[in-house]
């Protein structure tokens, strides 16, 4: 996946170029070219075509030859009496059996192996990519039309700028994460995900057409483009529960080991287990168990946690099977870990706890460095969740994190200023 904003040559270099380069290094290649319609994806397709007959390209690959051009001679007087060539608009084959077909979201691949797919600009734009409709439109075209022509040695290329969190890069890259390269510049450095991007952080992508000064007056402007369309971050950004998520880069040694266990109440429901430490006055989140995973999983699951961290004090909510999930995990752990296990019924309101906990969260609770790489599904979670708790469609991680400022804030002793260089902040 090549993800980076608009105006930085990614269709010229990955759905013009490309092609032609791929198609003269091995002419027996199969390509397929698909955008958000049949005419952006017809225009490609006959700028590779342009390439191709281009004198420096036939000096480069003589043996990579357009079905049915065929006399160089004549595509020179078509070109000097300024005619376009005969070509077809959506499809070319080459003399060696290879062929580079375009089509848009709505189109077909009937009885077409693809070697390689490149998928450039799959939503026209915000609209596309906010409507739910379009945005299955397009995942139902890559799991009925595209993905079916692929085989095992088939590679993807996916390039667009991104405006949703669920368009088909998010979808993509949440269930498959593991297969995919994904290549993404920010437009403005703000981390270090991308290793071959060297720039320093909060150095703009391309100064000379695009300044800093120009893209912070669009972040000021309007926080939603700039995060999604320049920084290819989609989020939510109105409305957030938890701000400004706090992390520290040296976890402390003196702090006694907790941990806090909220089970799932129902099959969809999500298993959350934190461990932490309180130290002056900041809860340090040091592990997350977060999961979907039924409970003869996670109970093994959680007991490591307990036994790698040397857990001193567990609380587990008893809540829906939560006793039974207390019991055997306090049989696991027998022998390995000197950790008191302690059950207790949650009687209070799930929403007003939440909201309640919610400023305390925000102010004391620090998180690990790159956490999102650590525990991604528990980041996500956090970090798009809305302050209208019934919109949101899990709430588990935000109950247990609740549950810990609960504890922890119960006696509502005054916290003592500490060095934020500690925090690595």
């Amino acid at each position: 996946m090549l993800l980076l904003e608009p105006q930085h040559g990614k269709s010229e270099l990955s759905t013009r170029r490309l092609p032609a380069m791929l198609l003269g290094l091995d002419p027996t290649l199969k390509i397929a070219v698909i955008c958000y319609n049949a005419t952006i994806a017809r225009g490609f397709n006959k700028n590779v075509q342009d390439i191709i007959i281009e004198d420096e390209y036939r000096a480069l690959f003589p043996n990579t030859i357009i079905q049915g051009v065929r006399d160089p001679d004549s595509i020179k007087k078509l070109k000097e009496k300024g005619r376009q060539l005969e070509k077809n608009s959506y499809m070319f084959e080459t003399t060696e059996g290879g062929y580079l077909i375009s089509t848009g979201v709505n189109g077909s691949l009937t009885s077409k192996t693809v070697d390689i797919l490149i998928m450039d600009d799959l939503y026209k734009g915000k609209m596309d990519a906010y409507s739910p409709i379009f945005r299955q439109r397009v995942l139902d075209f890559y799991n009925s039309v595209a993905e079916t022509r692929l085989h095992n040695g088939s590679k993807q290329l996916i390039l667009y700028t991104r405006w949703h969190e669920e368009d088909l890069a998010g979808v993509l890259l949440e269930k498959e994460r593991d297969i995919w390269y994904v290549s993404k510049y920010e437009a403005i450095k703000e981390t270090f995900d991308n290793e071959k991007d060297k720039r320093e952080l909060g150095e703009p992508l391309w100064a000379e057409m695009h300044s800093k000064e120009k893209l912070l007056r669009v972040k000021k402007n309007d926080p939603e483009v700039f995060q999604s369309l320049m920084q290819q971050d989609p989020r939510p950004t109105e409305g957030l529960l938890y701000e400004n998520i706090k992390t520290y880069s040296i976890f402390p040694t003196e702090g006694l080991m907790k941990s806090y266990t909220d089970t799932a109440d129902e099959g969809s429901d999500f298993l959350a287990s934190i461990v932490y430490t309180k130290v002056e006055g900041y809860v340090y989140v040091k592990d997350i168990i977060y999961t979907q995973k039924k409970m003869e999983l996670t109970e093994p699951m959680v007991a490591d946690s307990l036994i790698i961290h040397k857990v001193k004090n567990a609380r587990i909510e008893s809540n829906n099977g939560g006793k039974g999930f207390a019991r055997n995990v306090k049989k696991e752990i027998e022998g390995k870990a000197n950790t008191n296990i302690k059950w207790f019924h949650q009687s209070k309101n799930k929403e007003a706890r939440i909201l309640s906990a919610a400023s305390n969260i925000n102010k004391y609770f620090l998180f690990p460095d790159r956490w999102e790489e650590k525990f991604p599904l528990a980041h996500k979670s956090l970090s798009r969740f809305l302050a209208k708790v019934k919109a949101n469609e899990h709430d588990d991680l935000q109950d247990c994190l609740s549950g810990i400022e609960e504890e922890e804030f119960k006696d509502n002793n005054k916290l003592r200023t500490m060095d934020r260089s500690k925090l690595g902040l």
